[in-house]
């Protein structure tokens, strides 16, 4: 039972670490009862968020496609706090500035964006608003289903790649620990809120398997970078994981519309 109740404040948990809800904790200690189960449950944040965004889409109807992409946009920035969008800038600021190991965590621990990190900020957010604009006029779904699956692929390089960033710089070691029990959660959750939207929005599972696919594949590359890099993950990475996935998977649903 115990595990089991830890298991359900790790909502809690995903939910302050993931956005900016009040839901409390922020105070409380970087190790209370159920943090480290807060990974597992990072897709099920990943649908609340997106069932806001589609909420904020539906009430904006009297505007423009192109105004409502944005307002569900900003709406989501506020939301988490721009931390995954801190996270992209931050990895492209370190992987395409540093030449050696070193150099890259002093880069990701500088609070200041370069010119990769605003490069890389700037063109995923203008690429993310195209593709919405394109793609939410087939339904607030693509919305849902994006915030979903783009948050399982970090749980999965928190699983398999060792956690690299220096223990005084560290916030949230305990969040980033995740065994084969997590993975099966969020794998769970993905697999409920997608089943849900592909039966409510009858879409093609060839169209979704390829949006999947392509989440996969620069999630897998992104892996790659990070290990032979930095020799593993930071937040940061995880953040850019997210950011990426989102728009592979976007991507690929476009690519197969």
């Amino acid at each position: 039972m115990r595990g089991f109740w830890e298991c359900l404040l790790g909502i809690r948990w995903a939910i302050v670490f993931l956005t900016r809800i009040p839901v409390g904790g922020r105070s409380e200690p970087c190790l209370p009862i159920g943090s480290n189960w807060a990974a597992a449950h990072f897709p099920l944040v990943g649908t609340l968020i997106g069932v806001v965004g589609a909420l904020v889409w539906w009430l904006s109807l009297r505007l423009d496609a192109g105004i409502r992409t944005w307002l569900v946009i900003v709406v989501l920035l506020l939301m988490t706090g721009a931390l995954h969008e801190d996270g992209l800038a931050d990895t492209a600021d370190a992987l395409g500035g540093a030449f050696d190991r070193s150099k890259l965590f002093a880069i990701l621990k500088d609070s200041r964006i370069g010119t990769y990190g605003a490069a890389a900020l700037i063109g995923a957010l203008c690429l993310r608003a195209a593709l919405l604009t394109r793609l939410l006029s087939e339904g607030s779904w693509v919305i849902v289903a994006s915030q979903t699956v783009s948050r399982f692929a970090p749980v999965v390089l928190i699983r398999w790649l060792p956690y690299v960033t220096p223990p005084d710089s560290s916030r949230s070691r305990d969040v980033v620990r995740v065994n084969n029990s997590q993975l099966t959660i969020a794998a769970l959750w993905t697999l409920f809120s997608c089943a849900g939207i592909a039966y409510f929005a009858h879409l093609p599972l060839a169209r979704f398997s390829v949006a999947l696919g392509a989440q996969g594949v620069a999630s897998a590359w992104l892996a790659f970078r990070f290990k032979r890099r930095a020799g593993g993950i930071t937040g940061d990475f995880l953040g850019a994981t997210q950011q990426v996935g989102e728009l592979a998977f976007l991507l690929g649903l476009a690519w197969a519309a």
